[in-house]
């Protein structure tokens, strides 16, 4: 969420902004890779999880998001 566009409306309608979420993210984002990488290793990657990983190397917002809703 660190790399989001802040006018994506989740960020804009809760007056947020992506460097609230820059504690963490590159740990984050290690973890991600390892994760990844473990997966492509293993032969278990599909191109889908090819194209995240490369996102993620490069540094670029992957667009994965999960929002929750207050009473979930």
């Amino acid at each position: 969420m660190s790399k989001a566009d802040s006018k994506e409306p989740p960020f804009e309608d809760a007056r947020l902004n992506p460097a609230d979420f820059a504690d963490g993210a590159a740990t984050a984002r290690l973890r991600a890779i390892a994760g990844y990488q473990a997966l492509v290793k293993s032969h278990h990657a599909d191109t889908e999880i090819e194209a995240r990983l490369k996102k993620l190397l490069a540094g670029t917002d992957t667009e994965q998001r999960a929002w929750y809703c207050f009473g979930d």
